[in-house]
């Protein structure tokens, strides 16, 4: 009985360590790589890499994704024969994608027509080679316009809510330390998981001790 009784009590001890491993391997940060928009007529390369920049700060500043860094982007892609400034297309996407070992690629092409600037952007999920979201969008105005654009995007891309855009800049560091949000649900409650099966855990060889001694 005593046995069966510590067998128990030893599981409920390790339970919290299974438990937290399990939540962490649940807790997958997808890696995305944004690739330089490619010229489609009507604007500069500089242009193109400005407005991708916009894109890949906004995204990292959303915290969601993990982004890969653009100097490793474009010497990956050259290494394996791919320009970067010349990838706007789904197939390039995804091989650009599998020679970067990234979940998810950002990439599309901009162009202006009758002083706007059109931007047509899409994101592909490498190993499934499914597209997961596009956009296309005309935006009138200059660079601060196309810039404000891609801000939007970036949340876009996210799937984040306005409320739940501004919690995951707070939770990144970036919003001023003054302004209040609240903290990330899913985290409190794995916290809670461990913490509520760690007091169990001690409780419980309180009382094999106390059963013991007797």
């Amino acid at each position: 009985m005593k046995i069966l009784l510590l067998s128990t009590l030893l599981n409920l001890l390790f339970y919290p360590i299974y438990a937290y491993g399990f939540l962490k391997q649940n807790e997958h940060t997808y890696s995305v790589a944004v690739l330089q928009l490619e010229n489609a007529g009507g604007v500069t390369e500089e242009i193109c890499l400005d407005a991708t920049g916009s894109l890949r700060d906004s995204l990292r500043e959303l915290g969601v994704y993990e982004i890969a860094v653009p100097q490793t982007v474009d010497e990956v892609l050259r290494t394996n024969q791919i320009e970067p400034a010349r990838c706007g297309s789904a197939a390039c996407a995804l091989l650009a994608g599998k020679a970067l070992n990234v979940d998810l690629v950002i990439n599309g092409t901009l162009r202006r027509v009758d002083g706007k600037f059109v931007v047509d952007l899409r994101m592909l999920h490498v190993r499934a080679r499914k597209q997961v979201l596009s956009m296309a969008e005309s935006v009138a105005g200059e660079m601060a316009s196309l810039k404000a654009f891609m801000s939007q995007a970036a949340i876009r891309l996210t799937g984040l809510k306005p409320h739940q855009q501004n919690t995951r800049q707070a939770q990144n560091g970036r919003l001023n330390q003054e302004q209040k949000v609240s903290s990330d649900p899913q985290r409190d409650s794995h916290w809670l998981i461990v913490g509520a099966a760690g007091f169990g855990a001690v409780a419980s060889l309180l009382m094999f001790y106390q059963v013991t001694s007797e």
